[in-house]
């Protein structure tokens, strides 16, 4: 049973680190613990901010209309470990607005979970799966690909990369996306701490 025991996740909800920079711009990284490498992967690819997006209308992707709204930079990605998975959310922009952009940033996160429709999930889902197949394509991602899978313990085939992702639909993509985004998330910063948001100023 020690054998097959999966190591204690090391990700602690609420923890925060910010880093003084001299710079008039600054950077705010919330981590938020997703139940599965999958869910982190689905919801990034529904905020928008995924390479496999080339044409689109900024309303169904809710950190692209954010983005373009507030001047900053915004975008998702996700962080698979061996202990924990986790949806990275990062906001950049200059000092003065930081705060003011990361609490619409996390506003419009936790107006996500109940926003979501057909249209919305089976697009973040084909978006999943399209980027899940273009990491096989070269001995680069392929390799990054394969140490992921290992160190996550969760080992798969080409074969099973579709089947991964197909009983999702509006309804799970949502329940994943409340769960995550009304949990207390992790925070780091690098810029102006006196000008950065803490959690509890989030909502958090």
């Amino acid at each position: 049973a020690a054998a097959t025991a999966k190591a204690a996740t090391k990700f602690h909800p609420g923890s925060q680190a910010h880093i003084t920079c001299n710079s008039g711009a600054s950077q705010y990284i919330l981590g938020f613990q997703t139940e599965s490498a999958q869910a982190a992967r689905v919801l990034a690819h529904h905020l928008g901010t995924g390479k496999n997006l080339k044409w689109m209308t900024s309303s169904g992707f809710p950190l692209i209309n954010t983005s373009i709204k507030t001047g900053a930079s915004v975008f998702a990605f996700p962080c698979v470990y061996s202990d924990a998975s986790m949806l990275a959310v990062s906001v950049a922009t200059s000092n003065d607005l930081i705060a003011s952009t990361t609490k619409q940033v996390v506003d419009q996160l936790k107006a996500t979970a109940s926003s979501i429709d057909d249209v919305a999930a089976s697009r973040a889902v084909a978006n999943t799966k399209m980027a899940a197949y273009q990491a096989f394509e070269s001995a680069g991602s392929l390799r990054s690909s394969l140490v992921e899978m290992v160190t996550s313990q969760n080992a798969t085939s080409l074969a099973d990369v579709a089947s991964a992702y197909d009983s999702l639909n509006a309804s799970s993509v949502s329940a994943l996306a409340s769960k995550t985004f009304n949990a207390k998330p992790v925070g780091v910063s690098l810029g102006n701490a006196q000008s950065v948001p803490y959690l509890d100023t989030l909502g958090f």
